[in-house]
């Protein structure tokens, strides 16, 4: 026997609908009103993330490209040809890539014993990447050393240590400090002036060292004081 609809539930069903129709038909008309301004901005949006895509890729490739161009540099060129491709390179290039080609550039000079180059490479690394500080300290004072100019060197060492003396984490910079002060001391020496080796010298001394390198400073300090009589 066929079963008759059940009249209740249907017209509870269409109750239902028409309340549903009734809330949602304010939002369904804001939809439909503003179509096609809704269907521009999903446009907009997706020709923009399809921009964005492109600007990244021919980024990346971009920067692949210079990559290999710089590797091309260093691994083809030699001499003058090489401080003249690298420093073109800077020329032309953002300064995210100039870190490497200035070290790069800082070996170059150096082969060639040119170490006005080295130091102004060295000046340039100090500039763009100040955590490489200290490194850079002790190139340049490397280099100012090479040109027999060895009060300067000792001054850019003093400097340096000065500062990393002052900073909060001293006490774990303590190994630097000792060859800073130990380069200050060789150099100071080299150059004639004795008080300066002499406090680097004391600076060594008051670090906690093993007996054998504590007396090598004594018998330093105690035979420039001497000298200085």
């Amino acid at each position: 026997m066929a079963q008759q609809p059940d009249h209740h539930a249907s017209s509870l069903l269409n109750e239902v609908e028409h309340e549903v129709s009734k809330e949602n038909s304010p939002f369904l008309h804001v939809i439909t009103k503003h179509s096609r301004l809704i269907a521009g901005a999903i446009v907009c949006f997706i020709l923009a993330i399809g921009a964005y895509w492109m600007y990244d890729s021919y980024r990346q490739r971009n920067e692949l490209a210079t990559q290999k161009e710089f590797g091309d540099i260093v691994t083809t060129k030699q001499g003058q040809e090489r401080m003249d491709a690298i420093k073109a390179f800077i020329a032309k290039t953002p300064a995210k890539f100039h870190f490497n080609a200035y070290l790069a550039q800082v070996q170059t000079a150096q082969e060639a014993n040119k170490q006005e180059e080295v130091l102004a490479a060295w000046e340039a690394i100090a500039k763009l990447q100040p955590s490489f500080g200290l490194e850079a300290a002790l190139g340049k004072a490397s280099a100012l050393a090479g040109q027999n100019k060895l009060a300067e060197a000792v001054q850019v060492l003093q400097a340096t240590a000065a500062e990393l003396a002052a900073k909060k984490d001293a006490p774990e910079n303590k190994g630097a400090l000792a060859y800073l002060y130990n380069r200050i001391g060789i150099l100071a020496e080299l150059a004639g002036n004795k008080p300066a080796a002499v406090e680097a010298y004391k600076q060594l001394l008051s670090m906690p060292k093993d007996p054998t390198k504590n007396m090598i400073w004594e018998q330093k300090i105690a035979s420039l004081s001497r000298e200085m009589k």
